[in-house]
């Protein structure tokens, strides 16, 4: 995603993170998407990109977080009405165990924040919510907290595979074929004709990413690193 908005609501980078961008402009985008963590990282820009809707709400969130992580307006009122309603104290700036979980961890917690929020109407009145409102028209309501519901499924499961590639042993050949293609199946569609065109479309886009940057380029043809793990 990018930009100051989404790394305070969702955490601050590791250190190796600053290694590898360096990486990345001395050897090239493609030598570092021979990286199993670098290809998830593609999935997730190219995925966003043509998701519609999914990328207005995720970013509509991430700009209120911002704007709570602060110390400001948003974060008093966010804090007043918890107070008030006896609801759990819940932060906003949220630290990450690996590179791309940020997605996950936010909408996790703006489900966890929805009894504090909707409803709120000095939270409405803020000039951040009302910037939002103009990508996002039913946004902070009880159907926008739904769509953020719907996506959960998916950013869960693509967020267990992150952390098995970047917080555990990496696994070996044969397990990062199977990982990529479990991940595009599970993005796939049950019943794409009952589904909410938003749906549809978040988890449309997921799939084909998934497919370009995970499963094809250990199925499609040669690959010496599955070769040597195998071996």
């Amino acid at each position: 995603l990018g930009g100051f908005d989404i790394l305070l609501a969702s955490g601050i980078a590791d250190a190796e993170a600053k290694g590898q961008c360096a990486g990345a402009l001395m050897f090239g985008e493609d030598d570092m998407l021979k990286c199993q963590n670098h290809r998830l990282k593609k999935v997730y820009e190219v995925a966003e990109s043509e998701s519609g809707q999914f990328q207005k709400d995720l970013l509509a969130f991430a700009a209120l977080a911002s704007a709570a992580a602060m110390k400001g307006p948003t974060w008093s009122t966010l804090w007043r009405n918890q107070r008030l309603h006896s609801l759990p104290e819940l932060a906003t700036i949220l630290y990450n165990d690996t590179r791309w979980e940020g997605r996950y961890l936010l909408l996790s917690r703006a489900i966890e924040l929805q009894s504090a929020i909707v409803g709120n109407d000095d939270l409405l009145a803020l000039d951040v919510v009302q910037e939002q409102l103009r990508s996002v028209p039913d946004y902070l309501s009880e159907d926008y907290f739904a769509r953020l519901r719907a996506y959960i499924p998916l950013l869960s499961d693509l967020n267990d595979v992150s952390k098995l590639y970047q917080t555990q042993k990496f696994p070996t050949g044969c397990f990062v074929v199977l990982l990529s293609r479990w991940v595009e199946l599970r993005a796939a569609s049950r019943n794409a004709a009952m589904e909410p065109a938003y749906l549809s479309c978040f988890k449309s886009a997921f799939q084909r990413a998934i497919r370009e940057f995970l499963v094809d380029p250990v199925i499609s043809g040669p690959n010496l690193f599955l070769k040597a793990a195998l071996m």
